[in-house]
């Protein structure tokens, strides 16, 4: 150490020194350094450069080598030659990063100004503007760099948000213990991300810094640094950045109230660290102040040392902060605006109620005519006194941790052993928490238990005092919250739990009340500027624990920016007020305040009232009650008294009370504080609790509703010869019921039996569909293109001992087909009815059969509702598992998302027998029981026609779709239609906005997902953000496809993710890098999310990866390729494999090479997809070798043609032949090799000696394929 701090005893000698270095590595066109040199960033790396700071946690990481060594050398360049000088000097002009750059301790006095001053109201927007440029830009790539952390602190606190101060000043304070501490799991990111920052300030100020330290000139004693450590990093840290982090930290605290911890700060700086600060010694001074004139007393007294107040952890350490509605929050639900979607949630926990809007007096400012707009909860019809009239369960749910006797999911009673010590309670396998139910066990896996099964959170807030309990149990709603947004893969904000909760904002814009600087430090100890301050704040509540549980649920505290201190404070601004709440005894006497509380966004949705006409009830769910008897008020005169009437009239306020009605009214007051919150349970939860999982039960509903029956159900376009294009849902009942009256009359179809059809989309196709739900039966949806042997597949496949045929494909049965299905020489024949227009008229003419609720009865979400067929990677087409979970996600999840309405039609070209039009079609309108317009076939010439003249508000899409449209020809209709939102997948983002444009539609959501798969995601694009994009982190939904979604490297050698040699695991891409995606599943339950393929246990085994990221996990392979970029957007790359996309239909190319393979001319045929351009997915082209003695003549090429659309559907018809000269190469295990063809691609000048040949459009041979050709594909004149 004395020859390092010989080494640099002058500054002009360390120069010297850090000129030959930049000389030595000839970074050219940087000037020498000097004494006067202020550009030295120039020579400095780069903070875009995160090669050293990885996203996770670096515990074991190898520590970067440090920038100077103890004995003063460099240990390596200043400077990083990766990265322009461009980029450097464009990077450091932001005023952001260079007040991080600058950010620089120096002596204060208490009083002096200095950047913790409250800014003036000019300045505002700037600091604003700051905050936001820091949350959305740097943090992502610096979220360890503790001086950015501190500059976010002090914007925080100069706009009056000295709560966020506190937080970010609190991890700023953590990240310097972890720079100083080289066994902290964070050491490695937070040193690298502060080591590059040092890089890029001037080489003169480092210098002086060292200079200073190391020949005395500091203001705490100097101490070695670990050998491991950075010499530069640690001096950087306790000479600049832990002063700051005190000073903001103490200051912060101070602001919000929180005196006993904030005196705490001020003297762990001065006294335990050593920092002679006279800021922070005045600061714990005037705390001293604060608190004597909180208690009322004189300074005097308070420093008594035989004074009652003396004793400083008496001191209060609770403040208020604002409710605040942040500027940047996204996440906040217009209420009044998405009013269809919560009353739909209200139905089905409360049919006799709607939430309404109602102006009411404002409760503030000077104008007594001055309303609000609030929502509140009104009787649809006539209650009865004491008529249950909501019950909603709860899962969002906390109790104290003393009561075990207490169900850990709902907060219910556990069930009590019986005689023989039997019970129905559960215990989790691997933490051993107990739950009430097998039920309740699975909805906590579903819901949060994941993130905190085997998390040592007991001692959190174990054994908490009574006085406390209510603020206890915030904290563990916070928690619960925490671990379901984490099990669930969302933002907080965007549970069903919270997202509709009013969190009591104070709704007044911070900048109209900004306040200019007074110029006096002591006054700024109220920083709102006049604000309403309501939300209770404590630094160990707030602060503190919830960091804690963070680390507990093994979550990074710093990088997770959906876990900010600004997230916590809405979700208890939300929590507090807002719940419901159970005072629980212990040992026989009744303890002060609630142990038990829960949060239920529907009954919240209720204003308050002295006098409520609602009681309630809670015990693991709230019921409301309609009161039997009112309070009795008097009138004012002294001798008459008035009561309200007792039950709810029709369209009657329901008012609520936040706590029992039967206590008397001071102890509700003291029951305010406690008033907690809970969960709202999805529909399909309750459905199958109600035994109503059936979506049959939907349809039905519409059908039997008075004013819904004469809604149209049914539309379609008005073509030539049609005698009938619309249904309504009472008539649509009828018809799907005389259907239902002749499978059970004709044919016998009994509950849970599979049917297979075969129908194109036309109204027949529902009918049949909703009919066979109607018995209990279960439709299997056969692609209406299969012909041959891929049809017979797929009908014998399902099992069916029915096939219902639509007279239009009524060639798929011929002379080949039919002794097929005739018999598979096992005894099993099909039963095939092609439903001639005679049938159809002899059906409708018929009575109509409801069957009884018991045939639909005792099904779960996971059982099967629906086969529907996808080609795999095996070759033929496998049936995939579509249980009544991913069903509902149509009328419960993506008709919210699209908020429908009773008044929308909803059109699609799709095929009805794929995921997209049935259960994103269809399905969806039965949530807000709307109308679906179904049209026969996608034609580009008349699909806007027939949008706008059946008034469609939605439409359906897929990619091609889209580009075929915009390559169309204008016509009038082209923005005459009444579409307010396009709903589809496969949009490329070159036909995105060109779509936009010419069809004016105002909004595109992209949806992706996998009919077979446990996930998928989507996005809303109004702005062009997101344009091409198919989901966003955060919009990540979980829901009813739902599981953690990750991108996993993959190793295209062996088309696997790739595997560490060492630990055998996968590794997570990183941001821009391709990955192969992937979907959590329970291990131990995989059928809860994933039900794989019908009859093909094989193919469903081979989607699911095991020991992922530790022995023992799970998870779905989706097969396709993504990327995550720095802005949190998805984009699609490619399928994972043999099978390619070719017009938005998965292509095996196994099926193609096997059709091909029997024609005998062919000895083999290796099938493969190329990119080619100006279109979408990749085009089939077939290499191949022919038998000797063949020549792939005219006549041939013929053959091949025909033999090719007879055996396949069209999509699946290679476009190419590549005729190989040499023999095709294989694997060691005689796998075809088709990674080089791909990569060939069709260009005529990269085959070689190999002939190629394609199948133009309405060709009935494949055509010679040269330049002349390819030029017509590059220049767009091919379509293909």
């Amino acid at each position: 150490m004395e020859a390092y701090q010989k080494s640099v005893q002058d500054v002009d000698v360390a120069l010297s020194r850090l000129n030959a270095t930049l000389e030595s590595y000839r970074l050219g066109g940087i000037a020498k350094l000097t004494g006067r040199d202020t550009l030295g960033a120039a020579a400095a790396g780069s903070g875009h450069n995160r090669s050293a700071a990885p996203a996770s946690k670096t515990v074991g990481q190898k520590h970067a080598p440090p920038l100077l060594t103890p004995e003063g050398k460099l240990s390596q360049p200043i400077g990083n030659t990766t990265e322009s000088l461009r980029e450097r000097e464009q990077h450091n002009r932001d005023e952001t990063w260079q007040e991080v750059l600058d950010l620089r301790y120096t002596p204060l006095e208490y009083g002096q100004a200095s950047p913790l001053r409250k800014i003036g109201k000019d300045e505002f927007q700037p600091a604003l503007d700051a905050i936001e440029r820091i949350q959305q830009h740097y943090m992502d790539e610096h979220a360890y760099l503790t001086p950015l952390r501190l500059v976010l602190s002090q914007k925080y606190l100069q706009i009056g948000y000295p709560d966020l101060a506190a937080g970010e000043a609190y991890k700023a304070l953590l990240l310097c213990d972890a720079v100083q501490d080289t066994s902290d799991e964070y050491h490695g990111s937070a040193a690298s991300q502060l080591r590059e920052l040092i890089q890029q300030i001037p080489l003169v100020q480092r210098i002086s810094l060292l200079k200073g330290e190391l020949l005395g000139d500091r203001q705490t004693a100097y101490r070695e640094p670990d050998e491991d450590m950075d010499v530069e990093v640690d001096i950087w840290v306790r000479e600049q950045y832990l002063p700051w982090a005190y000073r903001l930290l103490t200051l912060s605290l101070l602001r919000c109230g929180c005196y006993k911890t904030a005196h705490y700060y001020a003297l762990q700086a001065t006294i335990d660290k050593g920092y002679r600060d006279h800021w922070l010694l005045d600061c714990s001074v005037e705390i001293w102040n604060f608190v004597a004139t909180h208690l009322g007393i004189t300074r005097d007294e308070l420093v008594d040392p035989d004074s009652k107040y003396s004793d400083r952890d008496q001191w209060p350490d609770m403040g208020y902060v604002r409710r605040e509605l942040y500027p940047w929050n996204e996440w906040e639900s217009d209420r009044l605006q998405e009013l269809p979607a919560l009353n739909s949630l209200m139905a089905e926990v409360a049919p006799k109620l709607e939430i309404r809007a109602v102006e009411l007096p404002a409760l503030a400012g000077s104008d007594a005519d001055a309303t609000v707009t609030q929502l509140g909860v009104f009787a649809r019809e006539d209650i009865l006194p004491g008529e249950v009239v909501l019950d909603e369960t709860s899962m969002l749910t906390a109790n104290n941790k003393l009561q075990d006797a207490l169900c850990d999911a709902c907060s219910a009673d556990l069930p009590e052993l019986s005689e023989d010590g039997a019970t129905s309670a559960v215990e989790c396998p691997h933490c051993q928490v107990v739950f009430c139910s097998r039920e309740c066990f699975e909805d906590a896996e579903q819901s949060y238990h994941q993130a905190v099964c085997g998390a040592d959170l007991d001692a959190l807030l174990r054994d908490v005092p009574p006085a406390e309990a209510a603020d206890a149990l915030y904290s563990l709603l916070l928690l619960r919250a925490i671990a379901m947004a984490e099990t669930q893969d969302c933002h907080p904000l965007e549970l069903n739990e919270v997202k509709y909760i009013w969190g009591d904002f104070h709704g007044i814009p911070l900048a109209r009340h900004f306040q200019p600087p007074s110029g006096e430090w002591r006054v700024l100890g109220n920083a709102h500027g006049g604000l309403p301050r309501t939300l209770p704040f404590s630094f160990e509540h707030n602060i503190r624990l919830p960091i804690q549980m963070l680390e507990k649920m093994d979550i990074d505290p710093f990088e997770e920016p959906k876990y900010d201190l600004w997230v916590f404070n809405t979700l208890y601004a939300k929590f507090r007020g807002t719940a419901s709440a159970r005072l629980s005894g212990l040992g026989g006497r009744a303890i002060r305040g609630p142990e038990v509380s829960a949060v239920h966004p529907m009954w919240c949705m209720a204003n308050h009232s002295c006098d409520p006409n609602v009681g309630w009830e809670w015990g693991g769910s709230v019921k409301f009650w309609a009161r039997e008897e009112r309070v009795d008020w008097n009138a004012g005169d002294g001798k008459r008294c008035i009561k309200a009437q007792a039950g709810i009239q029709k369209d009657e306020e329901v008012l609520n009370h936040y706590c029992d009605i039967n206590l008397p009214v001071h102890e509700r007051r003291e029951w305010a504080r406690g008033a907690l919150g809970g969960d709202y349970m999805g529909v399909s939860w309750r459905k199958e609790k109600q035994d109503r999982i059936n979506i049959f039960y939907d349809f039905e509903k519409w059908a039997l509703d008075a004013q819904a029956s004469r809604r149209n159900f049914l539309m379609i376009p008005n073509t030539e010869g049609q005698q009938k294009t619309e249904w309504t849902y009472a008539e649509s009942y009828k018809i799907v019921l005389k259907y239902a009256r002749w499978l059970q009359d004709v044919h016998g179809v009994q509950k849970n039996e599979i049917v297979a059809i075969n129908i194109t989309n036309k109204p027949l196709f529902i009918w049949v569909w909703l009919a066979l739900w109607s018995l209990g039966a279960k439709p299997a949806f056969i692609n209406s293109n299969l012909r041959g042997n891929a049809f017979v597949h797929c009908v014998r496949l399902s099992t069916s001992r029915l096939l219902l045929v639509d007279p239009e494909v009524r060639d798929v049965l011929n002379d080949e087909t039919r002794p097929e299905l005739a018999s598979d020489g096992r005894g099993r024949a099909i039963d095939t009815f092609i439903l001639e227009p005679s049938l159809q008229n002899e059906i409708l003419a018929g009575p109509t059969y409801r069957a009884p609720d018991t045939v639909r009865s005792g099904e779960k979400n996971t059982d099967r509702a629906i086969l529907i067929y996808t080609s795999g990677t095996t070759g033929l087409p496998k049936a995939a598992n579509v249980s009544w979970q991913k069903a509902r996600a149509g009328p419960e999840v993506f008709a919210l998302a699209l908020s429908l309405t009773k008044d929308d039609r909803y059109f699609t070209a799709m095929p009805l027998y794929h995921t997209s039009a049935s259960i994103l079609g269809v399905l969806q309108v039965f949530g807000p029981g709307c109308t679906i317009v179904i049209s026969p076939k996608f034609s580009p010439r008349t699909y806007m026609k027939q949008v706008t003249e059946t008034g469609s508000t939605a439409m359906q899409y897929i990619g091609e779709a889209c580009r075929y449209l915009v390559s169309s020809s204008p016509t009038p209709y082209d923005r005459a239609h009444k579409l307010r939102i396009a709903f589809g997948n496969g949009m490329r983002p070159d036909v995105w906005q060109r779509f936009k444009d010419r069809f004016g539609i105002p909004e595109i959501c992209e949806f992706y997902g996998a009919t077979e798969g446990p996930g998928s995601s989507f996005v809303h694009e109004a702005s062009g953000f997101t344009r091409g994009a198919i989901g966003r982190s955060g919009k990540l939904i979980r829901s009813l496809f739902g599981g953690n979604s990750v991108l996993v490297r993959h190793d295209h050698n062996t088309d696997m993710p790739y595997r560490d040699p060492k630990t055998n695991l996968c590794e997570k891409a990183a941001t821009g890098e391709p990955g192969e995606l992937l979907n959590w599943l329970d291990a131990s339950a995989i059928n809860d999310k994933y039900q794989g393929y019908f009859g093909n246990d094989k193919a469903s085994g081979s989607k699911i990866l095991r020991d992922v990221f530790k022995k023992g996990d799970a998870y779905y392979r989706a097969g396709d390729l993504q990327r995550m970029d720095a802005d949190g957007r998805w984009w699609f790359l490619d399928r994972v494999g043999d099978t390619f996309r070719w017009k938005s239909e998965n292509v095996s190319t196994a099926e193609v090479s096997q059709a091909l393979g029997e024609h005998p001319a062919l000895q083999e045929a290796n099938v493969y997809g190329v990119q080619l351009p100006n279109h979408d997915g990749r085009a089939g082209c077939a290499a191949i070798a022919l038998n000797s003695g063949h020549k792939l003549d005219t006549s041939l090429r013929s053959e091949l043609a025909v033999q090719a659309r007879k055996k396949l559907p069209k999509y699946a018809v290679p476009v190419f032949l590549r005729l190989m000269k040499d023999e095709l190469e294989v694997t060691g295990t005689m796998k075809h090799q088709k990674v080089a063809l791909r990569n060939t691609g069709v260009e005529p000048s990269k085959m070689g000696s190999d002939l190629l040949y394609w199948l133009p459009p309405g060709a009935q041979a494949y055509e010679e394929f040269g330049e002349k050709e390819w030029q017509s594909i590059v220049g767009g004149q091919a379509k293909l």
